[in-house]
């Protein structure tokens, strides 16, 4: 992958967590105005739940990729040791 292509990809998986952190945190106001005042949660507040959990997935998902590129940068970068 060239390094402009690499930019590019990183740039977007960025907007992409930005994004669904913000949805997350509109889908938390909501989820807090909701009476809770219920015995059984309303199917609606479950599905919010739900979607807040599977964006939290995805967005844990996206810094590990951005974490393991960077340990392959720095693995890349250091000297080969296998001589020793």
């Amino acid at each position: 992958m060239t390094e402009r292509r690499k930019k590019e990809y990183n740039k977007q998986r960025r907007k992409a967590i930005v994004a669904d952190a913000e949805k997350i945190l509109g889908l938390a106001g909501e989820i807090k105005q909701m009476d809770s005042a219920e015995d059984v949660p309303p199917a609606s507040l479950l599905n919010k739940l739900e979607t807040v959990e599977k964006l939290a997935h995805r967005i844990k998902n996206k810094m590990q990729e951005n974490a393991n590129i960077a340990q392959a940068r720095t693995r890349a970068a250091r000297p080969s040791q296998s001589g020793l």
